[in-house]
């Protein structure tokens, strides 16, 4: 389940991580004065969510169940990416889709990691905390992002498949969260973990949350939508101008 907005944001001029009440149309950096459209901000860290979410951290999941196992037979509910990993995606995506410079988004990941705002210390903080020192974590990260922005092609296709699973699953739920604003009729968080869409669908409708048809539509309409090109290289337009 998508978590709610946090206060905390990144600014695409300069890197700072800032806090933010109320936002209204825009957004303004106390620190170096860059301006962002807050919706086109919710979209970049939205899809950098997802890039994190879905094509780094399921992805691995997936990917150590089929060397352990040979074959995919658990779903998995997996905890949402720290902000800071977020943040750090939505770095990475500039240069995948921006065209920002390696040695910039470089920069960037490397000023967001020095303002950690992570209270939790754990395995995966430090993971994230390495990057700028390990090379060869940091280029997989990338590597794994851009092949999320490219729409996983050329992934084993029961791993693609998996991540697609979760995604619509994902998805479906935020849906149902925006049309029928009640939480309670959808699966709780441990209900989620190994559930298909099939048994997630029976069990919408056997809730009679929505009709079989209203919700065969909008499956329809969300997988329609999965993999449509969202972000344009210009939506990156003097990102880290500020970087300094």
């Amino acid at each position: 389940m998508r978590q709610m907005r946090s206060r905390n944001i990144i600014c695409f001029g300069c890197a700072q991580i800032i806090e933010v009440q109320s936002p209204t149309s825009s957004i303004i950096c106390p620190k170096c004065g860059y301006e962002m459209n807050t919706k086109q901000y919710y979209e970049i860290v939205d899809f950098a969510r997802d890039a994190y979410y879905f094509g780094f951290d399921y992805r691995r999941a997936y990917e150590d169940q089929l060397m352990l196992k040979g074959s995919l037979k658990t779903h998995y509910y997996l905890a949402e990416p720290f902000e800071i990993a977020v943040f750090i995606a939505a770095a990475v995506v500039s240069g995948i889709i921006g065209n920002a410079s390696y040695d910039v988004v470089k920069k960037a990941v490397k000023k967001i990691l020095g303002q950690d705002t992570t209270k939790d210390y754990n395995k995966e903080v430090a993971w994230l905390l390495s990057l700028t020192e390990n090379e060869q974590q940091y280029n997989t990260l990338v590597a794994y992002i851009k092949n999320f922005c490219d729409n996983l092609e050329g992934l084993h296709p029961d791993i693609k498949d998996a991540i697609r699973e979760e995604m619509m699953v994902t998805k479906v739920q935020e849906k149902l969260m925006e049309i029928m604003g009640n939480p309670t009729k959808i699966p709780t968080e441990e209900e989620k973990s190994n559930i298909t869409m099939k048994n997630f669908l029976n069990k919408i409708s056997k809730q009679k949350a929505m009709t079989k048809k209203e919700h065969e539509k909008l499956i329809r309409k969300v997988e329609s939508d999965l993999w449509k090109k969202k972000l344009k290289a210009e939506d990156f337009n003097d990102f880290w101008k500020y970087l300094g």
